[in-house]
């Protein structure tokens, strides 16, 4: 009896090893593009790129911050599994770690949503943002603009 646990605790430990081995993070990749028609604005140096990924139901699993180098830059996130996500970016301008918003609440600063989902008032449903990550070799890219013509 005494070797039946002793067999039984070995195998559950050895096949929790196994399924430890194969949970490995896999990498989103977004590639987040900063464009505005006719726009030859000069970004400051302490720009953030601002990444909210989230579950299939809407809740957060990470916010990231990615120094600004570049008007088109790669930025990846790493995750436990393949699935369904939703993710807002936005490009913060003055380094605050917030979105940046006008008088009537509409954000002031470059943002998207994924799958390029746009609400002119509020957010956009969540079953429009969803994206299904099932390869990391995919790359997903992201055009990110401001919400009315650039205020400054």
């Amino acid at each position: 009896m005494y070797f039946f646990y002793r067999l039984t605790f070995f195998v559950f430990t050895f096949f929790s090893f196994l399924s430890f081995l194969n949970g490995q993070p896999y990498k989103i990749k977004f590639e987040l593009e900063f464009y505005e028609k006719g726009n030859k604005q000069i970004i400051s140096k302490n720009a953030n790129w601002m990444i909210s990924l989230r579950d299939q139901k809407g809740k957060v699993i990470t916010q990231q911050v990615f120094p600004f180098k570049n008007k088109k830059q790669i930025c990846n996130i790493q995750v436990s599994d393949y699935g369904i996500y939703t993710a807002n970016f936005y490009l913060d301008l003055n380094n605050n770690q917030k979105l940046d918003k006008g008088i009537l609440g509409q954000p002031i600063e470059p943002y998207a949503f994924s799958n390029q989902a746009r609400n002119y008032f509020g957010m956009p449903s969540i079953s429009s943002q969803q994206f299904d990550f099932f390869d990391e070799s995919k790359l997903i890219v992201v055009p990110i603009n401001y919400h009315f013509k650039n205020p400054f």
